[in-house]
């Protein structure tokens, strides 16, 4: 609604994703302006976890972005990567884990995936 056509609204998400997936963290980024080229933009680092708090806001909202950017691909390996599945089972619940998995559609590692998730809880 707020992104305009699909194609600009995808385009966001995906910004949002690489943001959370560390692409520009210390690499040159081609700016469009007056000047133009292409600069850092000091953009920091998004672990799972800073020191001992969890990174919430990329647990939550990196699953969504990919979907929605239709990144179909790295949300498949995304959602299952152990680090990533440990991470978010440590920092939020299994239902939060399982939700992601609706973003995806369904194959022999996702369902496996949910499945082990899911027979795992108590």
């Amino acid at each position: 609604r707020y992104l305009g056509d699909a194609a600009a609204a995808a385009a966001r998400h995906s910004s949002i994703a690489d943001f959370f997936q560390g692409r520009w963290v210390g690499v040159a980024k081609a700016w469009e302006g007056p000047e133009g080229g292409a600069y850092d933009r000091m953009v920091a680092d998004q672990p799972l976890v800073f020191g001992e708090d969890f990174n919430y806001r990329k647990l939550a909202e990196l699953p969504s972005h990919l979907a929605r950017s239709g990144r179909r691909a790295e949300l498949n390996e995304l959602l299952t990567d152990y680090d990533w599945l440990l991470t978010k089972l440590r920092a939020t619940s299994v239902s939060e884990v399982v939700a992601d998995f609706a973003y995806v559609v369904p194959s022999v590692s996702t369902t496996a995936t949910t499945t082990t998730i899911l027979c795992s809880s108590p």
